[in-house]
């Protein structure tokens, strides 16, 4: 769970500034809500808790010397128990009276009431599936300091509940947006790619429609489509410089009798997929999204190699 939550918290790109910001809007709003209270956000990543975000009175800031990226030992955290065993918001209503706490540094600091409400995210936010997996990435943190709290009302957990629904969905959001943003990027470079093709197609006689039955020079063919590739590879690491592997591969080679069930794309796909598994700098992290954004790669490689190659 700990491997699935890294990757989760990387995909989201949780320690941007835009994710960041929404994590400290949450953060102030639920501070709102409990006034008097220290509010934070914490999150957990290679097995370390740090607090990303906090609200309060400063003088509670203040005692616990809180900011962005404070450490937490494992051993001493409040947090563990909402985002690694609860699904729910957990509550604990006098630390000084469960064994589990009564020795925690914070609570003997201070931190007397707590509560905890885990924020969950889809391990793989492409999946549209009805059964996703999720895991808990941190807890959003509502700490009254030198006081008891006897119950949670329906009205105060709601809040608590709505308020986490919420960053959920911002997180979501941000992704998704980011996620469309990289793609028209992509696709953009692409077609500014095939654009600049054209121009030159007249220079590169062995991507052009051989005359007189001639039978085409692979061997030119062959070193136009690495020059092609070479130059497309540089444009597309230049427009999206946060892509780990970019791949372009000359399909025309492909010669196969093809399956009603299996397309050449699908052929092609595979070769890719396997080009892409065997390459150093992929095999040690290739996430499920990376899979989904090769498979829509697919369609604007063959319609590359499409819009360039001869007919024979």
């Amino acid at each position: 769970m700990g491997a699935q939550r890294e990757s989760c918290i990387l995909e989201y790109d949780i320690f941007s500034e835009i994710q960041l910001s929404n994590i400290q809007d949450a953060t102030d709003l639920i501070s709102n809500f409990f006034p008097g209270t220290l509010c934070s956000f914490s999150l957990f990543y290679n097995r370390i808790q740090r607090y990303y975000a906090y609200a309060g009175p400063q003088e509670h800031i203040d005692l616990f010397a809180m900011y962005r990226g404070m450490r937490i030992p494992a051993e001493d955290s409040l947090c563990s128990h909402a985002v690694l065993h609860a699904k729910e918001p957990f509550f604990l209503a006098d630390a000084f009276k469960d064994w589990r706490y009564v020795h925690n540094p914070f609570v003997r600091k201070g931190i007397h009431a707590y509560i905890g409400s885990p924020v969950t995210l889809d391990i793989d936010p492409a999946d549209s599936s009805t059964h996703r997996q999720q895991v808990s990435i941190g807890t959003l943190n509502i700490c009254w300091i030198n006081q008891t709290k006897e119950s949670v009302s329906p009205t105060e957990y709601q809040v608590v509940e709505y308020i986490t629904r919420m960053l959920q969905t911002q997180i979501r959001a941000t992704w998704e947006g980011h996620r469309r943003t990289r793609e028209a990027r992509l696709r953009r470079t692409v077609l500014d790619f095939l654009d600049l093709t054209f121009e030159a197609d007249k220079d590169i006689g062995s991507l052009r429609k051989p005359t007189n039955d001639a039978l085409p020079v692979h061997t030119n063919s062959s070193t136009s489509f690495s020059a092609l590739a070479a130059s497309a590879v540089d444009m597309i690491k230049a427009t999206l410089p946060e892509l780990q592997y970019v791949a372009m591969v000359d399909v025309r080679s492909i010669m196969t009798k093809v399956s009603p069930r299996r397309s050449t794309l699908d052929r092609v796909e595979l070769m890719i997929t396997r080009a892409a598994l065997d390459h150093p700098s992929s095999r040690a992290r290739l996430p499920r999204t990376n899979s989904l954004l090769l498979r829509r790669s697919m369609l604007l490689y063959h319609y590359l190699e499409l819009r360039i190659s001869p007919t024979f």
